[in-house]
């Protein structure tokens, strides 16, 4: 007769409580990421009629960010000249877009999502504009007929994006719950 003892781990996880905890910070990361998008996104965007940095107050207001008039260069061009300024209409003859630092909030909007399934979570934040001299300040180049005082291209939001990314893979990892903490161990015997 042979006699062996026999002691075995038994792990258990509490996968609804992770999986509540880790969409909770992952709520909370995407915002601190989008956080980090904005600022980067401001400190490139420079100052005329303020209309462009406007564009990101209501996303500042969401994240409780600063979105101040003007950038760390201060004004760019002839500030009196663009004081004047008080619409931009585009092509000749079609819309009209009011101009100001104040005016910007109405040309952009952002969006946090979450996406859920059974074996995954993904999140997103997306920040749309619809004011096209940002664009050709930043992305594209202007039509032939406009001159931009402000030194384009910014790549503002190329270099924003670097800064959410960034901040998605380097720092986000660490701020997301641990899977041990949802785990009970028991050893049991068997003889």
């Amino acid at each position: 007769m042979i006699k062996t003892k026999l002691r075995a781990k038994v792990i258990k996880t509490n996968t609804v409580k992770f999986t509540k905890a880790l969409d909770k910070d992952l709520r909370i990361q995407n915002r601190q990421a989008a956080r980090a998008w904005l600022r980067e996104a401001l400190t490139k965007i420079p100052t005329y009629t303020g209309t462009a940095r406007g564009t990101f107050k209501p996303l500042g207001r969401a994240l409780r960010v600063s979105v101040p008039k003007f950038g760390p260069k201060g004004a760019q061009g002839n500030l009196a000249n663009a004081a004047k300024k008080k619409y931009f209409q585009y092509p000749k003859g079609g819309r009209k877009y009011k101009l100001g630092f104040n005016e910007g909030a109405q040309y952009s909007k952002y969006r946090f999502k979450t996406y859920k399934t059974k074996t995954s979570i993904q999140i997103s934040f997306t920040f749309n504009n619809q004011l096209l001299y940002l664009l050709w300040n930043d992305i594209y180049p202007a039509p032939n007929w406009i001159t931009l005082p402000s030194n384009p291209p910014w790549e503002a939001l190329d270099y924003a994006s670097i800064a959410w990314e960034d901040y998605i893979k380097n720092v986000l990892p660490g701020k997301l719950p641990k899977l041990k903490n949802f785990q009970t161990v028991t050893f049991i015997k068997v003889r």
